[in-house]
């Protein structure tokens, strides 16, 4: 049984209006009580600002960024967890000529919905 996943560039779909590769976290026979998908960002480049009424967690897997939260830039690098509010409007920026991964994980808020460009896995 296949216990062990990574995202895979080549296997990625377009998420968030094609600004980012976007691929399921979990996989397998897990049954996960959140959703969840990995964010990846060849550079430069950003990812459509969006808000939605959720919970998310960011935790950046590779590379050196800026995550926006509302109208703040903070920089993230690997290691780094972000938490984003439900209603909070924010992106991801990459100004470097290398990766930036991350994986998101959101769960409803109250009257839960999915982001904006985020497909159910």
């Amino acid at each position: 049984m296949k216990c062990v996943y990574r995202f895979e560039k080549e296997t990625a779909e377009k998420g968030h209006n094609g600004t980012i590769l976007a691929g399921p976290v979990v996989q397998g026979d897990m049954r996960e009580p959140f959703s969840h998908a990995w964010g990846y960002l060849d550079g430069p480049g950003a990812m459509e600002a969006h808000s939605h009424d959720t919970y998310e967690v960011y935790l950046m897997v590779e590379g050196e960024g800026k995550v926006v939260l509302g109208d703040q830039e903070i920089p993230v690098k690997q290691g780094d967890v972000v938490n984003i509010m439900p209603g909070v409007c924010h992106a991801m920026i990459n100004e470097k000529d290398a990766p930036l991964k991350w994986a998101a994980l959101w769960w409803a808020g109250e009257g839960g919905t999915q982001p904006a460009g985020m497909d159910q896995t």
